[in-house]
C-alpha cells in the first residue's frame, strides 16, 4: 500500500488536469443546462467537453505530464460529459417511457463500464469498443437534426453496445 502522505493533491494536478477538469465542468453544465430545457446550450456543452478532452490528451502527450492520476481524472471527466450528461439531455428533453429509460441506464452502465476496461487494457492498436467520448458527436447531432424522438433510445442502446463490444475502433488522432 502507499503512503498516503505523499499523495498531495495540490502537487498531482498539472496543466493537462487543468483542462480535464474543463472537460468535467462542460459535463456539469450540461446537465445543468438539460435540466433547466436549455437543451442548446446543453448540446452545446457536450460538445466543448470534447474539445478539452482532445486537448487535454494532447497537452499530456507534447509536455510529457502522462500521469496516473490524469488518466483516472480524464476517465471520470469522460463518464459525467459523455455518458452522464447525454443521459441527462435525453431523459429531459423527451417524454420518456421504459424503453428510453432502459436503453439510456444500460448506456450509461456501459459507458462507465467502457472505461473502466481500457483503464486496465494495454490495447495500443487503437481502441477496443466505441470510445465514449464519440457520444459527443452523436447526441448533439441528432438534437441539431431534429431527428423524431425514437431515435434517442435507439441510440443509447446501440452506443451501449458499440462502447462494450470488442468491436475494433481506430485512432483518428
Amino acid at each position: 500500500m502507499k503512503n498516503l502522505r505523499n499523495f498531495k493533491l495540490q502537487s498531482m494536478i498539472n496543466a493537462p488536469d487543468s483542462i480535464t477538469f474543463l472537460n468535467l465542468l462542460c459535463g456539469v453544465s450540461s446537465i445543468i443546462f438539460s435540466m433547466n430545457s436549455m437543451f442548446r446550450e446543453a448540446a452545446l456543452a457536450i460538445l466543448l467537453a470534447a474539445l478539452f478532452d482532445y486537448l487535454d490528451g494532447k497537452t499530456a502527450s507534447m509536455l510529457r505530464m502522462k500521469t496516473d492520476f490524469g488518466k483516472e481524472l480524464d476517465s471520470i471527466a469522460d463518464v459525467v460529459s459523455f455518458g452522464v450528461a447525454p443521459f441527462v439531455f435525453g431523459l429531459s428533453y423527451i417524454e420518456y417511457d421504459a424503453f428510453l429509460l432502459i436503453s439510456s441506464a444500460f448506456f450509461v452502465i456501459c459507458g462507465a463500464a467502457r472505461l473502466a476496461r481500457y483503464n486496465i487494457m494495454n490495447y495500443k492498436q487503437g481502441f477496443l469498443g466505441m470510445p465514449i467520448t464519440m457520444n459527443a458527436f452523436i447526441f448533439p447531432l441528432i438534437y441539431f437534426l431534429a431527428l423524431p424522438d425514437i431515435v434517442y433510445p435507439i441510440a443509447y442502446a446501440l452506443a451501449g453496445f458499440l462502447m462494450v463490444s470488442s468491436i475494433r475502433f481506430r485512432r483518428l488522432s
